[in-house]
């Protein structure tokens, strides 16, 4: 008898508490009809897909659907389609002060007050099971709806009592059940929940409060369910209905588990192929094969990695290999046959254009497609193509007796640390003693290169460009990665200590807290927009690939807390439910592969399968619905179009890329990574600067 007094006090507890903070979030108000003719107001929170499972949230007691203002928008960014109901047992929720349009319609308040005022308590249950009707008519009216995806009910307090109910009457139309302290209420019956549970055989997460009595009710439940998938999860925070999540933040790693298995395993994959559509459809075939403009504002073509047709090719060969369709090899070799027929020749470009030889330009970038096609397909012609585009970076290669460069830059980007990578990347295909002999070189004008700093090494961006971004892309971050890679090939130590000293100079910068580790965007931070960034090119989500390739190497542990602690970093970062922070600048984080959340996905799928922490792909799935989001998905095509930074000219006016580092490409891939990773297997496309399997 006790426990079910303390039920009842818990069944009507305010809990004023607690809080919840609204994230930013796409919702519309809708209305649909209860069976006794009162018109229910609903949240609806839509994804960009209709076929993804939709979840029907009800409140607890005398609340509204404000209790899912910050929760809705959470389900939202991570893929499931909501609905926030207000039932008729309602007023205003007890955190957000929304007020509850069904229950006002109802005419509420004279219930309410003759229960509290006249101690009319025999009015209580009329009324919940007249809501009731709201439930039924909220079922009905997603089974009406364009979501096709499975339904799942979440019920709170009360609400998770009746949950039960429906699910018993309507068992083909329900695939689960989500709880939030269900109990046997109504005292006229205290056998009612176990009743509706005997029957029902769907998946159920019971989520109780911290209290024995709490968790008593849902052991009770679970003991009675017929489902053979049946989970009870405690909070040690949270007091009382859906709430507790607001409390207790492991009940959502609790909840997103359970989630998951409701969700399409291949549907990353149907995205990457959409993506692969529309690259169909913009593409150009002619006697030279087939390519595609870099952007829909021009005609320009290029062979680059950044945004030409050889990020196409990967994302092509990729796509080939997740799909098992020949279609994408087929069109990835036509692409192929383009690059070869128009590979730069010594007599007609301008070698001395600082950054032509770089990573992701259209000479690197064209190898690194050509030797990808080569691996895959084992034609010669590839590989010749290949051998022609090294021969003509060795032929403009400055070469004294013991080093080696092509112009004053030093980064990764656009300088001798990504040309060295590319070449130790055909050193592998090809397997040319000569090639790997200039690395060396390379590798010692950059030793030459490097600034003595606070007991370390640095590098500017290049010796004409005197100034330090320290991260991936133009600093520090990507000369070590070049240094290490050096180094596991040939196994001279000075590399090694270079590397290592490289890793020393940015600890000596770092913002390391148990927040993570953060490098500034620039030195000094006066002169920069913003302290710190996140991406592959200014953030975290590079100088990742760094320290993990000094563990890969060298086997010792502090890099791998180095590693660890730049994952950590992503995680509390607030991304993407707030993204006007002090520290990462006022501007929303961009979705693109250099400088946004594309970009830091290959980070948290590494750092999933090192730690085994389902929070970080938790993360990466919220930020791939953001870029999702973010997409133009028309009759089976996806693209996106992302908004102009200052060096494109026309800062903020959109444009839509199809290549690797902003566009259709970078999307695609990494749509494929997250097939890979939630299907457990390997990708098989990997660029020269990225370690991650």
């Amino acid at each position: 008898m006790q426990q079910l007094q303390i039920s009842w006090s818990l069944f009507f507890m305010a809990l004023l508490s607690l809080t919840g903070t609204s994230a930013q979030h796409h919702s519309e108000k809708i209305h649909f009809i209860a069976e006794d003719g009162l018109k229910i107001t609903a949240d609806l929170y839509p994804t960009f897909d209709s076929s993804a499972p939709i979840i029907i949230l009800f409140h607890q007691s005398v609340s509204s659907r404000g209790e899912y203002l910050s929760i809705a928008p959470r389900l939202q960014k991570a893929g499931y389609n909501a609905l926030a109901v207000d039932l008729r047992w309602g007023r205003r929720d007890f955190w957000n002060k929304i007020k509850n349009e069904t229950a006002e319609r109802y005419n509420i308040d004279p219930i309410l007050k003759a229960i509290n005022e006249e101690k009319k308590t025999e009015l209580i249950w009329p009324t919940i099971f007249d809501a009731y009707q709201d439930i039924e008519a909220s079922l009905q009216w997603v089974k009406n709806s364009k979501f096709k995806g499975p339904v799942l009910v979440w019920g709170s307090s009360f609400s998770a009592m009746l949950q039960f109910k429906l699910a018993e009457e309507y068992p083909k139309d329900i695939k689960g059940l989500i709880s939030y302290s269900p109990g046997e209420y109504y005292p006229k019956d205290t056998l009612m929940l176990e009743k509706w549970a005997k029957s029902i055989e769907i998946p159920v997460l019971v989520n109780c409060g911290k209290s024995p009595e709490e968790l008593y009710s849902g052991n009770a439940l679970i003991k009675a369910l017929a489902s053979s998938d049946k989970r009870i999860y405690q909070s040690k925070l949270g007091r009382h209905g859906s709430s507790i999540l607001f409390e207790d933040e492991e009940n959502w790693s609790i909840l997103f588990s359970f989630l998951k298995t409701f969700k399409n395993k291949h549907r990353y994959l149907n995205y990457a192929l959409e993506v692969g559509n529309w690259l169909n459809q913009i593409e150009k075939q002619s006697d030279a094969g087939v390519s595609w403009p870099d952007d829909l504002d021009s005609e320009k073509t290029s062979n680059s990695l950044s945004v030409g047709i050889a990020g196409k090719i990967l994302f092509l060969l990729q796509l080939w290999k997740a799909s098992k369709d020949e279609e994408w090899l087929t069109k990835a070799e036509m692409a192929g046959e383009h690059l070869l027929i128009n590979l730069p020749a010594e007599n007609n470009t301008n070698f001395d254009r600082a950054g032509l030889f770089s990573l992701y330009g259209n000479i690197c970038g064209a190898g690194i497609a050509l030797s990808a096609l080569y691996e895959n397909t084992q034609n010669q012609r590839y590989k010749t193509g290949l051998e022609q585009i090294v021969q003509l970076i060795k032929s403009k290669a400055k070469v004294n007796q013991d080093s080696a460069y092509w112009d004053a830059r030093n980064d990764v980007l656009t300088g001798l640390s990504g040309t060295s990578l590319f070449l130790l990347h055909a050193f592998h295909v090809l397997k040319d003693e000569t090639v790997l002999q200039l690395v060396r070189k390379a590798g010692n004008e950059i030793l030459d290169r490097a600034l003595h700093e606070n007991e370390g090494l640095n590098w500017h961006l290049g010796q004409d460009r005197a100034f330090t971004l320290p991260n991936f892309s133009h600093g520090t971050a990507g000369v070590g990665y070049f240094l290490i890679c050096l180094y596991e090939q040939t196994r001279d130590p000075k590399f090694l200590e270079a590397a290592k000293k490289a890793c020393d100079y940015l600890l000596s910068i770092a913002q390391q807290s148990e927040n993570g580790l953060l490098l500034p965007y620039g030195i000094p931070n006066e002169g920069w927009e913003r302290l710190y960034d996140l991406g592959w090119a200014h953030g975290p989500a590079g100088s990742a690939r760094f320290f993990y390739k000094l563990y890969e190497v060298t086997k010792e542990v502090k890099y791998l807390d180095l590693f660890s602690a730049s994952a950590i970093a992503l995680l509390n970062s607030g991304i993407p439910y707030n993204q006007d922070t002090v520290s990462f600048g006022h501007e929303n984080i961009p979705i693109d592969t250099r400088f946004g959340m594309a970009g830091m996905i290959p980070l948290l799928l590494k750092a999933n399968k090192t730690f085994k922490q389902d929070s970080y792909f938790e993360m990466s799935e919220v930020l791939t619905n953001s870029i999702m989001i973010n997409s133009t998905r028309k009759e089976g095509s996806l693209h996106w179009s992302i908004p102009r930074y200052g060096f494109m000219g026309e800062k903020g006016k959109p444009k839509v890329f199809s290549g690797y580092f902003y566009g259709a490409a970078g999307f695609g891939l990494s749509l494929l990574q997250m097939h890979a990773s939630l299907n457990d297997t390997n990708r098989n496309i990997k660029l020269p600067d990225d370690p991650f399997d």
